[in-house]
This record gives C-alpha cells, sequence and structure tokens, in this order.
C-alpha cells in the first residue's frame, strides 16, 4: 500500500494541532469541553486523510448514501453549520456579558460621588467619636480598652452600610441581561 503525501502531511499538522491545543488548555486558554472538541475533530481529519476509502465506505453505508464523496459532503456541511451555531452563541453570550458589564460600570461611575460623600460624612462622624473617647477617659486604661472596643464596632457598623448600600445599587440593574435594539431607519 503505497501512502500519498497527503496521507502524510495531513497527520503531521494534525499531530502538530493537537499538541497545540493541549498546550493551550494547560495555560488555562481552553477549556475542557473546547480542548476535546478540537482534539477530537484533528484526529478525525487525521484518520480520514490515512484511511479515506473505509472511512467514506462507513460514511456511505451508514448515511444511506451512494456515492462516497456525497456522504463526505454532507458531514463536513453539517459540521461546519454546528460550528457556525456554536460561534453564533458564543458571540451572543459575549455580547450580552459586554452589556452587563458597561451598564455595572456605567452605574459605578454614577454612583461614586455619592459613595465618597456617605463616606466624608461617615469619617467625619468617626473622628467626632474618636476625639470624645480621647478626651473623656484618657486617665482610665480600663475604660480605654472598652472603648476602643466601642469605636471598632462602630467602625464597622459605617463599613458594613456602605457595602450594603453600594451593593444595593449594583445589584438593582434596569434592563440587566437585554441587549439594545438598534434602531431601524425608516
Amino acid at each position: 500500500m503505497k501512502l500519498e503525501l497527503y496521507q502524510w502531511l495531513v497527520p503531521a499538522l494534525a499531530i502538530f494541532y493537537i499538541i497545540r491545543t493541549v498546550r493551550q488548555y494547560t495555560s488555562g486558554k481552553y477549556s475542557p469541553r473546547n480542548t476535546i472538541i478540537w482534539i477530537s475533530f484533528w484526529v478525525a481529519i487525521a484518520l480520514l486523510a490515512v484511511m479515506p476509502n473505509k472511512i467514506a465506505n462507513s460514511l456511505a453505508e451508514g448515511l444511506g448514501f451512494q456515492d462516497r464523496p456525497n456522504a463526505i459532503i454532507f458531514v463536513a456541511l453539517g459540521s461546519l453549520f454546528l460550528m457556525v451555531f456554536y460561534l453564533s452563541a458564543a458571540l451572543n453570550r459575549v455580547e450580552n456579558q459586554l452589556t452587563d458589564l458597561v451598564r455595572q460600570l456605567a452605574l459605578s461611575q454614577a454612583l461614586l460621588p455619592l459613595t465618597i460623600e456617605e463616606t466624608e460624612t461617615n469619617t467625619k462622624s468617626s473622628r467626632a467619636s474618636i476625639s470624645k473617647v480621647k478626651n473623656e477617659d484618657s486617665f482610665e486604661k480600663k475604660n480605654d480598652a472598652a472603648h476602643i472596643i466601642e469605636n471598632i464596632e462602630e467602625l464597622e457598623n459605617i463599613v458594613n452600610k456602605l457595602v450594603d448600600s453600594t451593593s444595593e445599587r449594583s445589584e438593582s440593574i434596569p434592563n440587566e441581561g437585554k441587549t439594545p435594539k438598534s434602531k431601524s431607519k425608516k
């Protein structure tokens, strides 16, 4: 059995891309699902190149085609349509994530001055509390520890209020998850 040039070249190319896919998986660029899909694809291409007659005959018999080329073209077109559908779904997912990210960024920038004002107000009241503690019982060491603990608890309450108010504002995003419709020209 004499092997043609493509029967050597295609498997070598497939091995190169399989190794590349595994490296990208180990570096975290590919998910396990994408890795399995691409490795399966390249193994199928290599097998088709090495044993074109056996695979074409089994495809034609399995799918009920009279001709081997028709079976291969049918399977190839079906695979291409699946890949286009997958890419389209992935593109829609990325667009929705980008829209949500832009909305959250715009809301956080709009709420930033309000958060800064609340922080300044709470900081002033905390400074007043701390200075009051310094002036009241500075000579009693036993009471100092209690006042410090009270001030820490008060600061924790202030921080919790700030975090709660900020998270409530950022979680209530209008039209969350919906992509804006483009305006059509009349």
